[in-house]
């Protein structure tokens, strides 16, 4: 019996333990089913994006035919000439300079010797020269053919010409910006960072060259937001425009320092419309800028020539030479000013303009005469910051035009009295610009 049970007990144990081995196959089956089914529909989904890839891709190049701005980017240039520092071309200038031959040569035909020499000084003498006047007079032509003649024109490489945009609202359209994703200093296409650059190297080198920067409308855009980081810089003794932070070193850091000096060889001048298109300048700007107006007469500077002279230019060292003296004392200008101080006006001079009439009436000795560069100096210098409201500033202002006439300055005595009159008929109300 014994023996019966234990064989009865070994068959249902082998029963039981084949039914399982059954039951794991046919479950295993299943699963190898599932998962080649799972497979199958994995390799469909990737020939289907692949399908779709290929299909946005044609349809992408098939648009890049019409706007350009699909157009895959150009590889960026090798590090070793994208990283390159920008030098000054070589310069070779004339060494010395006499000044009446030189000025008879700028004037030529159309311009006259007045003009040219007052826009020279005041270059010489200043940063900032801004040139105003009704529209249509010829200020960007005689500026350009001025700088042109002089051999620092846009061609020589080392003159600039800008054409300011009523969308400049911030000063990266002329010196660039920071790009996190490349860790690169991104310049502007206008140039001008370059030709900061260059100027430093000039400077450094000892060349000599000269590098102007026209600015066609300046105000048509806010002057004070596009060029917020030079005026800023500009008012430092040793005038230095700071790019980055120095924890930032972009990778073309060699070509774009973190920080650049804008050297005595640097010189701005701008065009100045007013009219209700145009934004209005600020005294901060004014203050430091000698502001030359440019009449409409029967030889209008619109059709000067622009054609450089026949002559090697002049090094800019030579013409500080030749033009510069030692400053003049203001004489009888100094109680006009004295006035305009006690007052305490907006727009009165400051010790920093007072400078640059001593060294352009200094400059001017045996070019213009005195009176003639006095009156100059009242209607570039000391007249157009001014600006107010209200009687007393009208007293002020009759005052101001009775020492005018007084002094013989003719010019500014009818500057202040169109200011005057104009002020008056606008509710007491004053700019002189505008007037």
């Amino acid at each position: 019996l014994a023996s019966q049970l234990r064989g009865e007990a070994a068959r249902a144990e082998s029963a039981h333990a084949e039914a399982l081995r059954r039951a794991f196959a046919e479950e295993r089956a299943a699963l190898d089913a599932e998962l080649q089914r799972a497979q199958a529909a994995v390799d469909a989904l990737s020939a289907e994006r692949a399908a779709l890839t290929e299909a946005l891709h044609t349809r992408r190049a098939a648009l890049a035919e019409r706007l350009t701005w699909l157009r895959p980017a150009p590889p960026p240039p090798p590090p070793e000439l994208d990283d390159a520092p920008l030098v000054a071309a070589p310069f070779v200038g004339l060494t010395s300079v006499q000044r009446e031959p030189l000025i008879e040569r700028l004037a030529g035909r159309d311009l006259s010797p007045l003009q040219v020499t007052n826009t020279l000084l005041s270059m010489l003498t200043g940063r900032w020269t801004l040139l105003t006047g009704p529209p249509g007079v010829g200020k960007s032509a005689l500026a350009r053919a001025l700088l042109t003649r002089l051999g620092h024109g846009p061609d020589s490489g080392r003159g600039l010409e800008l054409v300011v945009r009523r969308d400049w609202q911030d000063d990266a359209p002329l010196f660039g910006f920071w790009n996190p994703s490349t860790s690169r200093w991104e310049p502007s296409s206008e140039g001008l960072l370059e030709r900061l650059l260059r100027a430093e190297d000039d400077a450094a080198r000892g060349l000599g060259g000269l590098y102007p920067v026209l600015f066609d409308e300046l105000n048509l855009a806010p002057p004070e937001h596009y060029l917020a980081r030079l005026l800023s810089a500009l008012e430092a003794g040793e005038p230095t425009i700071r790019l980055y932070d120095r924890e930032l070193r972009p990778h073309n850091r060699q070509r774009y320092p973190q920080a650049l000096r804008v050297g005595d060889n640097v010189r701005l001048l701008a065009t100045v419309n007013h009219d209700d298109t145009v934004e209005r300048l600020s005294p901060r700007l004014l203050s430091r800028a000698s502001v030359l107006r440019i009449e409409q007469d029967g030889a209008t500077a619109a059709f000067v020539s622009a054609e450089p002279l026949d002559e090697p230019a002049p090094r800019w060292d030579a013409l500080q030479a030749a033009f510069l003296g030692r400053p003049a004392p203001l004489g009888a200008l100094e109680g006009l000013l004295n006035l305009l101080t006690r007052q305490r006006l907006p727009g009165a001079p400051t010790p920093r303009v007072i400078l640059a009439m001593e060294r352009y009436l200094g400059a001017a000795e045996g070019l213009i005469p005195r009176i003639d560069a006095e009156d100059l100096q009242l209607c570039q210098r000391v007249l157009p910051p001014l600006r107010g409201v209200g009687p007393r500033w009208r007293a002020t202002l009759d005052e101001l035009t009775r020492r005018l006439q007084d002094g013989g300055w003719r010019r500014a005595a009818a500057r202040a009295r169109a200011l005057r009159e104009q002020g008056e008929a606008q509710g007491d109300w004053y700019d002189f610009l505008q007037a």
